[in-house]
């Protein structure tokens, strides 16, 4: 799984495989109520995480196989101790000197 990101990171943290995460998602449809609902299941082990400098990319390698019909969450830490830029200013800080937010997204790796 390849991340892009806007600029340049700070290798040490983009290259931390504990500043990701990545759970399977389910779709349960809910016939009462006419909706569907996203459910996080299990975390996917990751083997490591390689940062592209030139890129500005993160590849996280897991441990075993994933498919590509399954529906994934990706949590890329941003708060204390996560993701930062050279400076060491955290991603999605609402302000210097501030922590920021992780990011969470749904991962569709069929989708292209």
């Amino acid at each position: 799984m390849v991340i892009h990101f806007s600029g340049p990171l700070n290798s040490g943290s983009a290259g931390n495989a504990a500043n990701y995460s990545v759970h399977r998602l389910s779709v349960r449809h809910s016939a009462r109520v006419a909706i569907q609902v996203i459910e996080t299941g299990k975390s996917v082990p990751i083997a490591s995480a390689a940062y592209d400098p030139t890129g500005h990319t993160v590849t996280l390698a897991f441990a075993s196989k994933l498919r590509t019909s399954q529906l994934f969450q990706i949590r890329v830490n941003s708060g204390q101790g996560g993701i930062s830029d050279p400076a060491g200013h955290s991603l999605n800080s609402p302000s210097q000197g501030v922590a920021g937010s992780d990011f969470i997204a749904a991962v569709n790796p069929h989708a292209s």
